[in-house]
């Protein structure tokens, strides 16, 4: 007994020392204006399919040969493909290669440049469209094939937190021989979806000023809640952090496993006037031997402000952000002004080190701005 309360009261002491410790994390709130200068170009391609602008309104205009120009950030676009003497397909993101929609109405957000393309097809074609995509709408190969064509089914593709189960057609799992396709045995054209089952690995959660410490699974819906009991005398609670960037000003803080994590209760002399948009990121998961880095992203905003865009950067040197010449940039499908989302960065050379950060573009009392997170890198710890 007296080992365990020695051991507990260590702890104790220990959570204190870094509570003490930890910076005010505020350097994420720092907001920056942008101005209205996102690129805007919008395409038909494949076939002569036509682009309308908010169709059946009173300023509906056909987009055939695109948009070019630039928008304030925050612009909407309802965009709506026709189909003259061809087949809708999707809406391709063309800068990031993803498959953003398959719905004939789509409606784009500039908040970074935008670069989209209605695919249509000809029916007259004799070619098959073979695709093959990841969960995330990622394509990572496609091409029009005739009969004669033997097409290489791609290696497996990797998702944090799941285990590639196989490739789906239809809904339906796919057995290749030889991992290669004979497009002469397709009916027509046809998209391979990758499908995955939940890896059974554990995240450890650490939790210093509340409750939730525990191992939990991906994905896992964890609820933290604040133990007022331990705030310091004359100090109020201030939010939750990571160490390095604000997760909540919640007392209740909940979200989604998906990384291992300390989370500390921050205090302060005041507690803060409003809620403020809040964004993360983490190193998930390092898996050096095979070049592969996970970051995963995390973002809050409060109800005053209306949500544009987040995404992750990944650059080679420590200072960046969106301006930055040769960055590459993910960008979050979802529209939700909190969640979650990761990217797998892969074909890294070994000993190499790669930074990244999380951003979150909102629109607030009319003016639109930008939050990042702190960075993070690769580096062995």
């Amino acid at each position: 007994m007296y080992k365990r309360i020695k051991f507990l009261l260590s702890i104790i002491l220990s959570a204190l020392l870094i509570l003490t410790t930890i910076p005010f994390a505020s350097a994420q709130n720092d907001t920056v204006a942008s101005e209205p200068n996102v690129t805007v170009s919008i395409t038909a391609s494949g076939g002569n399919g036509q682009i309308i602008e908010n169709m059946g309104m009173p300023d509906e205009a056909v987009r055939k040969y695109g948009i070019i120009g630039n928008y304030a950030r925050g612009t909407k676009f309802v965009l709506t493909a026709k189909e003259t003497d061809c087949e809708f397909l999707y809406w391709k993101d063309t800068i990031s290669r993803r498959v953003i929609s398959r719905d004939k109405t789509y409606v784009a957000i500039a908040g970074t440049n935008i670069s989209i393309s209605a695919v249509f097809r000809s029916p007259s074609t004799d070619k098959k469209l073979v695709m093959f995509q990841n969960s995330n709408g990622y394509i990572i190969s496609s091409e029009y094939a005739d009969d004669t064509r033997t097409i290489s089914v791609p290696s497996n593709p990797s998702m944090h937190g799941y285990i590639f189960n196989s490739w789906l057609l239809n809904g339906n799992a796919q057995a290749f021989n030889n991992n290669t396709i004979n497009v002469s045995e397709l009916s027509g054209d046809s998209v391979y979806i990758a499908s995955y089952t939940q890896s059974p690995a554990y995240y450890n959660i650490n939790v210093i000023g509340g409750s939730g410490s525990g191992r939990y699974i991906y994905n896992e819906k964890l609820v933290v809640s604040l133990d007022e009991s331990l705030i310091p005398e004359g100090k109020v609670f201030a939010y939750w952090s990571n160490g390095k960037d604000i997760l909540s000003y919640d007392k209740t803080y909940t979200f989604y496993v998906g990384a291992d994590a300390y989370i500390y209760a921050v205090y302060d002399a005041v507690a803060p006037a409003q809620k403020q948009p809040a964004i993360s990121v983490v190193v998930a998961d390092m898996n050096t031997s095979a070049g592969k880095f996970t970051f995963l992203s995390e973002r809050s905003l409060p109800l005053d402000c209306e949500f544009v865009e987040t995404g992750i950067l990944i650059h080679t040197s420590e200072s960046f952000d969106l301006d930055t010449s040769g960055i590459s940039k993910a960008k979050a499908l979802s529209q939700a002004p909190s969640g979650q989302f990761s990217i797998t960065k892969c074909s890294m050379s070994a000993g190499s080190i790669w930074y990244a950060r999380a951003y979150m573009i909102y629109i607030k009392d009319g003016a639109s701005n930008i939050i990042y997170s702190d960075v993070v890198n690769t580096a062995p710890n």
